[in-house]
This record gives C-alpha cells, structure tokens and sequence, in this order.
C-alpha cells in the first residue's frame, strides 16, 4: 500500500486492501479496509521545535517518523503510560477488521504531529490498549494525541456504521508506569488481550504489535527505542522476553485503575459482531433469539442476565423466550430439558414446552413426532403388533389450545400437526380426536 505525505508531514494512506466478510446468516459482502482517508489537520499546539536529529531508530521509517514530527518535545527520556481507549456503551466501537485497520491508521497519523511512540497495542471490538512513550514531560500532549486519533476515527465511524455524536468514552483509562520492569511485563498483558477477549487462540492476531516491530508499510509500526532510553537494549529484550514466556493472560486486576471488561460483556460484544450487529440498541427481532442463543452456549450465562444487558423490555422476555429454546433445539441440538436448565429458567407447568413445539412447528412445519424428537421428548414405539404411545396427554394439550386460540378445527389441527395413520395403528387419527372431545 502506498503512503504518501501532505504538507504537515502527515501520512495519507490509499485504501486499496478490502475482505470479504460473511455472517452467520450466510450473507456475503466485501469491505475495504478503509475507506475514508484520515483528513489533513493542523494542530494549534504551540511549535516548541522540530526533531531534526532522531535517535537511531530500529528501522528507516521509525526513523522518518521521528524526524518530521512538529511537537512539543521537551524531554531525551520519555514517560511510559498504559493507555485504554473504551468505546460508548451500547456500541461496539470497532466492529469490523477494516474499522480496526483504520483506527490504527488514525493513531499512526497523529503520530506525525505529537511527541508520542507507540510501544504496543492491541485493538479489539470495544476497546483499544496502548502503551505509550511520551517524550513531553507533561501530559498534554499524550491526552491531545489520543483526542486527535479518536476525533478522525470518529468521522469515519459516522459516515460508515450510520451513527451520529460521540463514538469513545470521554475518559481514558491511564497509568504512569516507573519501574522498566513493570513497563517490560506490559508489552505481552497488552498483547495478549486479543486471546483474553476470544478472537483468537494464540499470539497471531492481525491488529496487535506483537511481531510487527518493523518497517510495514501495510500495518502500523510499533516502536521500541523510548524503553531503550530507560535501560539497556539487552535488558529491555530480557524482560519482555519474559513475559511472553509467561504465555497468553487475562488483565491483571491492577493494571488499569479502572476496573477491567467481564467475560459476559466480552461475550456479547464477539457474538454481536458475528451477526453484524454493532450496536445494542439495534438488534432485529429475528436476530435477537439467535443472538441470546448463541451467547448462551458460548459463555453458559442465564437468560435474564443476557436479557438484561440487550435492553430486552420484560413484556417481550416470554415469546423471546420461546424462540430462544426453540433455536437451541434446531441449531445447537439441544433437548428442552438441557436448554432450560442451560438458560437458568424456572417452570411450573408445560406451557413453555407446548408453546416451543408450536413455534418449530410453525417455522419448520414439522411433524410433531419429529418435534418431540428434537426437544428430547418420547412419542411412540412399536411394540409386538401395535404401537404405544408416549406423552399423549401433553400432545391433546397442545392441539385443544392450537384449536381454542386460532379457532380451528380439531381434525385440522391434526392434520397440520402431521398425526396419521400408519399400518401398525390404521385408527390413529381417530383415537386422537377422541382423546381431544
């Protein structure tokens, strides 16, 4: 990809990659990686001098980068800050790759005009973490650096995902780290934040800096050589070494002086992002019982706490309900006992059982012995020269109440429920409609 510099020495950068993305309901469409280039900007902080004489930086165009920045710089030994970037609730803030690729992007070209290097990150669906060198003694400029990034990502969120205001929290979450130590362990927690959010099962994760130290013209650079300032190459190389040794982890509860994402948000947000939902508020009514479905068996969390959290207004709870164990049942092959027990639901009588066989039967149109199969129910079995049959009871149930409220016949109900005669029991319809008087 080609990137070309404006009169600011800030980079533009041509959005030419695009994927192909497929969502669980098997719809295909292509997206490019960016499609609106980060705008021109000029920056009313004060001109305190111009870096023409860069450290040696570990590569040529960490190097370029340093020697045409316009900053407040006022320091040879940097601050080192771990940085968290949270997106407003209800949206999810980088739903897709392209939109994670540009916000990378946004942060490389406000690097252009601020006394900032990016040491690691990582960019997941609702949240972004940095740790940062500042190499100006005060934090305005880190806290402008964001801003700038966050306001050119903002625009471009707007115009692609059909929102309008505020796309980030207003707050960052941030803390000055002093021990090179605990500064070197940061580099692999940050990186491993991708795996402790379940995008993915190892350290390869394309919008993290871990294994993109380096000149890519296709990515973003993450440099090193602020840390090289505060100790030894070698030592430096030594201590993050060690934490990758340490392997993939969770957030320690300290790292952040703001408590950290639960897995249940996490869950959410993954399976929101799955079916093309990027935001809360605005899940489809034919989606919600697949997305409630899909959250339960990936994270086993009840159905009122999942509910809860998607805005589900209580008068709608019930059918949801149904459709969800109905869902469970066609897709994930659970029985009704499993998926009730898997939601944490209470009952106290059959009626969620017959109105779940009534809606599969519905959507699907299939027989009723099919359906009690599915929900893990017995219907019959044949025996000697006859057949006997199995929760009799409950099937009259659910034809009396299809007949009472739909106002239909009772021989049509039957007939729609796909009850027939077979060789081994010729009177079954019969029998039926008997049991039904």
């Amino acid at each position: 990809m080609a990137n070309k510099e404006n009169n600011h020495g800030v980079a533009n950068f041509t959005p030419q990659q695009s994927i192909v993305v497929t969502n669980p309901e098997g719809v295909a469409r292509r997206e490019t990686y960016a499609n609106v280039t980060p705008v021109n900007f000029v920056h009313g902080i004060p001109q305190k001098g111009i870096i023409n004489q860069a450290p040696v930086g570990r590569t040529p165009a960490a190097q370029r980068r340093a020697t045409r920045r316009v900053t407040a710089f006022n320091t040879t030994k940097p601050t080192i800050y771990r940085v968290a970037i949270d997106g407003r609730p209800n949206n999810i803030v980088f739903p897709t790759p392209g939109s994670k690729l540009y916000y990378l992007k946004c942060i490389q070209t406000a690097m252009g005009s601020y006394p900032v290097d990016v040491v690691a990150y990582s960019v997941i669906n609702n949240r972004a973490y940095f740790l940062i060198a500042s190499y100006d003694q005060t934090p305005v400029s880190y806290r402008r650096f964001f801003d700038t990034a966050n306001e050119l990502y903002a625009r471009y969120f707007n115009n692609n995902f059909q929102t309008a205001g505020f796309v980030f929290k207003s707050k960052l979450r941030v803390k000055e780290l002093k021990k090179i130590a605990d500064i070197c362990e940061s580099v692999s927690v940050i990186e491993s934040q991708p795996y402790a959010n379940f995008l993915t099962h190892s350290w390869a994760y394309p919008f993290s800096s871990y294994a993109k130290i380096g000149d890519d013209d296709d990515g973003f650079i993450a440099c090193r050589q602020g840390l090289y300032r505060l100790a030894s190459q070698a030592e430096v190389d030594k201590l993050i070494n060690e934490g990758y040794a340490k392997g993939l982890r969770t957030l320690p509860e300290d790292f952040f002086n703001f408590p950290e994402i639960d897995r249940f948000t996490a869950t959410i947000e993954n399976v929101l992002i799955d079916y093309g939902c990027y935001t809360k508020r605005a899940i489809p009514n034919y989606l919600m019982p697949k997305i409630i479905a899909e959250i339960n068996e990936r994270g086993g969390f009840e159905y009122d706490r999942i509910a809860s959290k998607l805005a589900l207004s209580k008068r709608d709870r019930y059918n949801t309900l149904v459709r969800v164990v109905g869902e469970l049942a066609i897709n994930m092959h659970q029985s009704y006992d499993e998926s009730v027990e898997a939601l944490g639901v209470k009952v106290q009588d059959t009626s969620l059982m017959r109105d779940v066989v009534i809606w599969i039967s519905d959507r699907l149109g299939y027989s009723v012995d099919q359906i009690f199969g599915m929900i893990g129910m017995a219907y019959c079995t044949v025996s000697g020269d006859g057949v006997v049959y199995f929760n009799d009871a409950f099937l009259v149930e659910i034809i009396k109440y299809l007949s009472y409220t739909r106002n239909q016949s009772v021989e049509f109900i039957i007939e729609k429920l796909g009850i027939r005669n077979s060789f081994q029991d010729p009177n079954r319809i019969i029998n039926v409609v008997a049991m039904c008087k």
